[in-house]
């Protein structure tokens, strides 16, 4: 399905390892799952003429915020 963008992409390791990862049961409690809060400072809001300036996320796990793996 995604060979066009990791056929000779940089980041192929890094797609192979996010599509190896199995998702959670759809009845699995919202509680229960992890989550990355991804945050993009951007110039503007019109996304064919603004660009993104920064980014940044934070991993939440078990309900726990991990400030000390945040980007």
């Amino acid at each position: 399905m995604l060979g066009w963008l990791i056929k000779k992409s940089p980041l192929y390791e890094q797609v192979k390892q996010f599509n190896a990862v199995a998702l959670p049961a759809l009845t699995t409690p919202a509680r229960q799952c992890n989550y990355l809060a991804i945050d993009l400072e951007m110039t503007g809001l019109h996304a064919r003429q603004d660009h993104i300036v920064s980014i940044g996320w934070v991993p939440i796990v078990k309900q726990q915020i991990e400030l000390s793996q945040a980007k």
